[in-house]
């Protein structure tokens, strides 16, 4: 499914990093996240004392919130096709566009709700962006 490797956390010990666009719990959750308006998660720091406390995020993804975006069940495999500068996802009625080269306008990228992303090197950068 995508394994690029393993590593090892010293909290958290081996960590296995895979790419997530032929994972169809991914996609699903994308396109949740596009068609909802979804954000990141919000980042907490525990401290020694035990306390927490919230911490501004580094970066930052937000969904349009489009409606129409189709939902895609997470049981359903997808096809994948790699490019040099994006990733196409197909399923059932939609085309999720994986954008792996950030910045600037891709040749030929296709226009649709997208989850946008933030951080130090940008801003509103298209992440991933749905059509079909």
């Amino acid at each position: 499914m995508g394994l690029i490797g393993t590593m090892e956390h010293s909290v958290l010990g081996t960590r296995h990093v895979y790419d997530a666009c032929a994972d169809p719990v991914f996609v699903a959750t994308v396109l949740d996240t596009i068609r909802s308006g979804g954000r990141q998660a919000d980042l907490r720091v525990r401290r020694v004392d035990g306390t927490e406390v919230g911490r501004d995020a580094d970066a930052t993804a937000r969904g349009e919130g489009v409606p129409t975006v189709p939902r895609h069940d997470p049981g359903v495999p997808v096809s994948v096709a790699d490019g040099t500068d994006r990733t196409t996802v197909t399923g059932g009625g939609f085309e999720l566009t994986v954008v792996r080269r950030l910045g600037g306008s891709p040749d030929g990228l296709k226009k649709g709700p997208a989850l946008t992303g933030t951080f130090a090197g940008g801003a509103d950068l298209r992440l991933a962006i749905v059509s079909g």
